[in-house]
């Protein structure tokens, strides 16, 4: 499912700049990680960009499978 969005966005001439969108919030929040002062920061941020993916994928999901 990924990958279709992923190519859609490529298709589309917005690949780089979608991946990028999506993967600096993830790494960021991976490299908040090794800290103990900085890890709640670091796990609420791969919280919220979870919680974006089911909200964006959900409703493709929704429109494929029907």
């Amino acid at each position: 499912m990924v990958g279709l969005l992923l190519a859609a966005a490529a298709g589309a001439g917005y690949g780089f700049l979608f991946t990028i969108t999506c993967a600096l919030p993830v790494l960021a929040g991976i490299g908040l990680l090794f800290s103990r002062r900085t890890r709640s920061v670091g796990v609420g941020i791969l919280i919220v960009a979870s919680a974006a993916w089911l909200v964006l994928i959900g409703p493709c999901v929704g429109m494929i499978g029907s």
